[in-house]
């Protein structure tokens, strides 16, 4: 199964405050954020995790509480290649990169649990009978 998502990637300049951060999560519902660099490089992935101890911060730069390092795989990645990924690294996104190497999604773990919601619907002819099951099914489709 290949990946689907919006390639569109909304990033936040590393100088902009948690509060900008916070409202522009909140509008564009985004769990994730990348953060650059002066040369538009990825520094970081700010969460909303990430944000849940910056109440008392909002003058604080919004990379301060942001993740490092910043995880790549290539866009031509399956969705287990990702969520293998994620839980070897206990992180919660990827940045998914272009044959050349440039930046051109981020897969977090909401869009994993959208695309196995995805495949449980198209399956749910199948009546699984418990978790078990469930999981063995995945893993024979390839997930």
């Amino acid at each position: 199964m290949k990946l689907i998502f919006n390639l569109r990637l909304v990033c936040l300049d590393k100088e902009a405050l948690t509060s900008e951060a916070r409202k522009l999560m909140h509008s564009k519902k985004m769990t994730h954020l990348p953060i650059v660099n002066e040369y538009n490089e990825i520094i970081s992935i700010l969460s909303q995790h990430d944000l849940l101890n910056s109440d008392c911060y909002q003058d604080f730069p919004a990379d301060y509480f942001a993740s490092r390092p910043v995880h790549y795989l290539s866009l031509q990645s399956t969705l287990s290649d990702i969520a293998m990924k994620m839980l070897e690294e206990k992180i919660s996104s990827v940045v998914l990169s272009d044959q050349f190497g440039y930046a051109v999604g981020l897969m977090t773990r909401d869009d994993l649990l959208y695309q196995l919601a995805e495949v449980a619907r198209n399956h749910e002819h199948n009546i699984l009978a418990g978790t078990n099951e469930f999981m063995q099914k995945l893993s024979n489709i390839g997930i």
